[in-house]
């Protein structure tokens, strides 16, 4: 809710259009809520019936401050989602912090019966039956304290 606020409110003008999601600068968790709602705002361009872009890029960077230059912390938690969610995206070989999927397939992916369900964050708390178990985000050497 408070990207697509920020979005409404254009808070982040030149970083959403209908082909590109740059996420410079961004911290990692609202990259990944940026993710979602940009899928999600092109999910409903798909379903009006409209045609997507011939090339749809996430911009992240490619982490030239980083130890190791192209291994940035951010491009490495989109890839992750991306990949947790099954998003046909990849890595553009002429730039290694962008990642890029075609139009067509990306409406392919968005017509599925299952993408909806995985584009649509929910707080656990309120809806509990449909989360994944809590021990899935936790990484192994950390454990959860109760509040």
């Amino acid at each position: 809710m408070v990207v697509l606020e920020g979005k409404r409110r254009q808070v982040w003008e030149s970083a959403i259009s209908d082909s590109e999601l740059d996420l410079h600068l961004m911290s990692s968790g609202a990259a990944r809520a940026m993710v979602h709602a940009w899928l999600l705002s092109i999910r409903s361009i798909v379903f009006k019936g409209r045609e997507l872009p011939k090339l749809l890029s996430i911009m992240t960077g490619w982490g030239k401050h980083s130890k190791v230059v192209g291994d940035g912390a951010l491009k490495r938690a989109i890839e992750a989602l991306l990949t947790s969610i099954d998003a046909p995206f990849h890595v553009a070989k002429c730039n290694i912090g962008r990642f890029i999927s075609t139009g067509s397939v990306v409406t392919a992916w968005m017509r599925e019966s299952g993408t909806l369900k995985v584009l649509v964050l929910q707080d656990d708390r309120i809806h509990p039956e449909s989360s994944r178990s809590a021990a899935a985000y936790i990484p192994p050497d950390l454990q959860p304290l109760p509040l």
